[in-house]
């Protein structure tokens, strides 16, 4: 009966019972109701972190599609310099060009060098990069297979 008067006396002050102040919390207090102070920093976190892989992930998407438009710009220079090589008796550099715009590449110059071999710079505009991919290639003349000399 001690125990009901107790009771019913902390309820009209307001106060806790003996369970509730052994557990250390009582009715109404922060952390029943959710209302620290650091209420909603995990998803500013979590907004902040998705943010920062977002970046990196647009990053990476970049530093890989310059990679690649390299590498197309060097096939299609050496497409350019083969093509070239094997009309150097004639327009080589006007053959060099139209393979580059062919493959949607663009002939930047083409040299004929003294030994017959031509040179050439493509540059390939692409989409999302600052500036153009170049490759270069030089390609020569095939050789002339030697005979063998005749047995006797």
């Amino acid at each position: 009966m001690v125990n009901q008067r107790s009771m019913v006396k902390q309820a009209e002050t307001g106060g806790s019972t003996g369970a509730e102040a052994d557990s250390g919390t009582a009715i109404g207090s922060d952390s029943e109701t959710g209302s620290g102070t650091e209420t909603g920093s995990g998803t500013v976190l979590m907004v902040v972190v998705m943010m920062l892989a977002g970046f990196l992930i647009m990053v990476t998407l970049v530093l890989a599609s310059s990679i690649v438009a390299r590498h197309r710009a060097g096939a299609i220079a050496d497409l350019s310099a083969l093509a070239a090589a094997s009309q150097v008796p004639g327009q080589p550099c006007a053959r060099a060009r139209r393979v580059a715009s062919a493959n949607a590449g663009r002939l930047v110059d083409c040299r004929i060098l003294a030994d017959g071999s031509v040179v050439v710079q493509i540059e390939l505009g692409v989409g999302g990069l600052p500036g153009p991919a170049r490759g270069s290639a030089r390609a020569g003349q095939p050789a002339v297979p030697e005979r063998p000399a005749a047995r006797r």
